[in-house]
């Protein structure tokens, strides 16, 4: 837990003293109490739980808050194309499939050899 030095006028100092003896508490627990009251007010959460919980409500208000928009036809032209995938692309009269080999065994080799055996 980080400390921190605080400075107070006398009289200051006098009346947080003499609030913590009547209350039966020390100055730890009288600045932690302060500083939750002074949190709250400003709508800060004080721990995880909390701050998830205010995240949580900030979003479903804005949710509520933001009408839902239908796509209009004005938008359509600002999306570019979708591209044909290979399959839907048509074929040029004339182009035929390119099959390269794959460079390790000839098809010779491949062909001589009898099913179900390895090669060395």
């Amino acid at each position: 837990m980080p400390a921190k030095r605080v400075q107070f006028d006398d009289e200051t100092w006098r009346a947080l003293d003499l609030l913590a003896r009547d209350s039966m508490k020390d100055f730890q627990e009288l600045a932690d109490e302060a500083f939750a009251d002074l949190l709250k007010k400003h709508g800060r959460p004080t721990d995880l739980k909390s701050a998830l919980r205010q995240s949580l409500e900030k979003i479903k208000t804005d949710a509520r808050e933001r009408p839902e928009r239908k796509p209009s036809a004005k938008a359509a032209p600002d999306t570019p194309p979708a591209k044909p995938s290979k399959k839907d692309r048509k074929r040029i009269e004339g182009q035929q499939e390119m099959l390269l080999p794959i460079p390790g065994r000839s098809r010779e080799e491949s062909n001589n050899q009898r099913p179900g055996t390895r090669r060395k």
